[in-house]
């Protein structure tokens, strides 16, 4: 769920005018599901931090880590 949220850097293909390209209607579900329970999200999120996958996604850019961030935050509200 993470990954489909935090998505990959724009400006080519279908993301050209994007700075992130992401799935616009994963993104808000994802969002939604974490604000119902950021109890249980919170941790798994903070682990996830961790994953490989999450962080070769976060290190290609700069907005692509806010977005992951933009997560965590949601889990503390």
């Amino acid at each position: 769920m993470v990954l489909p949220y935090v998505g990959e850097p724009g400006g080519h293909g279908m993301g050209v005018n994007r700075k992130v390209f992401y799935s616009n209607s994963g993104a808000p579900l994802v969002a939604s599901i974490i604000q119902d329970a950021p109890g249980i999200a919170q941790p798994v999120l903070i682990e996830l931090g961790s994953d490989k996958d999450v962080q070769r996604a976060c290190a290609q850019s700069t907005p692509v880590e806010r977005r992951y961030q933009d997560l965590l935050d949601i889990a503390e509200s």
